[in-house]
């Protein structure tokens, strides 16, 4: 598997996302979380599922690097 960073561009996510999508979150303390896109809502927000809890959480585009490093995964 590699990571491909997530970074904002101009306002936007460098790669668009696509439902079933699996992001990594990594904190300034080491710590990891995973999530799965869901959708982006009418609102330009990101609904995702916690990986572990499968509680859906929704994001503004600055979530994704705001005090944090965010990674999307995919099979090699």
């Amino acid at each position: 598997m590699k990571k491909i960073k997530l970074e904002i561009e101009e306002g936007k996510l460098n790669i668009e996302l696509q439902a079933g999508d699996k992001i990594l979150v990594e904190s300034l303390y080491g710590r990891k979380k995973g999530y799965i896109f869901k959708n982006l809502s009418p609102h330009n927000e990101f609904r995702l599922i916690e990986a572990k809890t499968g509680h859906e959480v929704v994001v503004g585009v600055k979530w994704f690097t705001y005090e944090k490093s965010t990674y999307l995964w995919e099979e090699d």
